[in-house]
């Protein structure tokens, strides 16, 4: 456990937390496009 600490209070864990931040940003923007490609494909096999 005092490793563990002693890591945090150095900042060894700003990394992961700086990476985990950008995934879920992806994630995100990820889910956007698929809601954005679903509509699209909805829109076509109505004009068909």
């Amino acid at each position: 456990m005092r490793v563990w600490v002693q890591k945090y209070e150095t900042g060894a864990y700003d990394d992961d937390a700086a990476a985990a931040d950008t995934i879920q940003g992806y994630e995100a923007r990820i889910a956007a496009l698929e809601r954005l490609v679903g509509r699209q494909a909805l829109e076509l096999e109505l004009e068909l």
